[in-house]
């Protein structure tokens, strides 16, 4: 069958957009995956998605983007403050999507990564995770601070702290320990082969990927810091959304340690090892 010509991005109705993410969920849509390394910059080639695929996910993005400008809470605060949600009209649209894949790009757009001042700091990639994955799956499932007893997720603002038996502030560096701890009391499972990681994705689930807590202690401190990434599906595909190198958006390689969790890299220098824990929640 002769395939059809792609729409002019005008003529790309709502219905259509809507129509196109189921589509790519359940991967009957399949877009080409950029094969670039962790920078953008980087000299490694890219795979451009076709002209439709490719509006589908800018007009989706947009439309999050245009709700942030909307917005009246201020994206501008200081990294280390937990963002609520609890009173923002534009969120209660993203959550009230009955699509994941929809949820996520929304999402991506409204958090705006390559332009907001919140992200523009070294512990960035942590704080993004936490706002990306309270916006989608609500303020209950993870936050800046944990009750040290119970693991309970709490708000984190230094100017009206978390009470004492606290965990003050959730970086990159320990989100793993959490996850191990408590995270199956709030939905969290870790999975440990890339099918399981791709099946519960394509299913409308989302994936956390963080540093395992084992390396951040038997590396000898020649790891940096840990770090922290959102990893969802696009059809076939598995893609991620960072603060680091402000990737809003980024298909990777199958083969990548940020989309499998049987891969890992080795830093020739360093000795660093590149690997992480993956753990999926559902999307309510």
């Amino acid at each position: 069958m002769e395939a059809k010509k792609p729409q002019e991005p005008s003529k790309i109705t709502r219905r259509e957009l809507l129509k196109g993410a189921g589509a790519l969920l359940a991967g009957s849509l399949l877009p080409a995956c950029a094969k670039s390394a962790d920078n953008p910059n980087s000299s490694s080639s890219q795979e451009k998605l076709s002209s439709q695929e490719e509006q589908l996910v800018k007009d989706c993005i947009r439309d999050g983007l245009a709700l942030r400008e909307a917005e009246t809470i201020n994206l501008e605060i200081p990294p280390n403050i937990d963002l609520k949600y609890e009173e923002s009209k534009q969120v209660s649209k993203i959550r009230a999507l009955n699509n994941t894949l929809l949820k996520i790009l929304w999402t991506i757009g409204y958090l705006d990564v390559e332009n907001s001042p919140r992200y523009k700091h070294v512990w960035s990639c942590n704080t993004y995770a936490i706002d990306f994955l309270r916006l989608v799956l609500g303020n209950q499932i993870i936050g800046g601070a944990y009750d040290k007893t119970t693991g309970i997720p709490l708000i984190y603002n230094p100017e009206n702290p978390p009470p004492e038996n606290s965990f003050e502030f959730f970086s990159s560096n320990n989100f793993d320990l959490w996850l191990q701890q408590y995270g199956s009391q709030y939905g969290w499972q870790m999975v440990t082969t890339q099918e399981e990681l791709k099946k519960f994705l394509q299913n409308g689930a989302i994936a956390f990927a963080v540093t395992p807590l084992e390396d951040l202690k038997t590396q000898g401190g020649t790891i940096e810091t840990g770090h922290a990434l959102i990893v969802f599906a696009l059809g076939n595909h598995l893609c991620i959304s960072q603060a680091t190198y402000d990737i809003p958006f980024q298909c990777m390689p199958p083969n990548h340690p940020k989309v499998n969790p049987e891969a890992a890299e080795t830093n020739p220098e360093t000795g660093e090892i590149k690997r992480y824990h993956f753990w999926i929640h559902s999307v309510p």
